[in-house]
């Protein structure tokens, strides 16, 4: 994130210098019965100028927020740490020869698969127009 921390005030500051600060926390339970844990922090009614006090509100005329899972972040924080590890680098340099070759070749087999039925199709077509051909030449006798 590219927001900067004040950790004595816990505050946050966006790019804009908009000002969001502490105000309570908050636990929601998602549709699998997993509680979530936020810190909500809105935007300071006060701001330096008239233009940020109006960018701190939303349309409707209520103060932003921001919702900030300390847990969430921190998994991504390990995440980070273990991908530009060492070993992490490693294992993820793999996926490029591993994985990725599978899709492409899936990929193309899709597309021989397609262009094959494409000709299928278009061969049913000659042949229905020549049986079709066949038929009113039949009638005509």
């Amino acid at each position: 994130m590219n927001w900067e921390y004040l950790e004595d005030t816990d505050q946050f500051i966006n790019p804009d210098d908009l000002v969001y600060s502490f105000k309570n926390y908050s636990s929601q339970t998602d549709k699998y019965d997993f509680q979530r844990d936020f810190k909500i922090y809105e935007a300071d009614k006060v701001q330096d100028t008239p233009e940020l006090e109006q960018l701190a509100k939303t349309d409707s005329g209520n103060q932003k927020q921001i919702h900030y899972n300390p847990t969430w972040n921190c998994f991504k924080e390990l995440l980070t740490q273990t991908l530009h590890s060492e070993e992490g680098s490693q294992i993820y340099a793999k996926r490029k020869i591993d994985v990725e070759p599978v899709f492409g070749s899936f990929r193309r087999a899709q597309s021989a698969c397609q262009r094959q039925t494409s000709r299928l199709n278009r061969d049913s077509i000659h042949l229905h127009e020549h049986e079709s051909h066949q038929i009113s030449k039949a009638s005509s006798i």
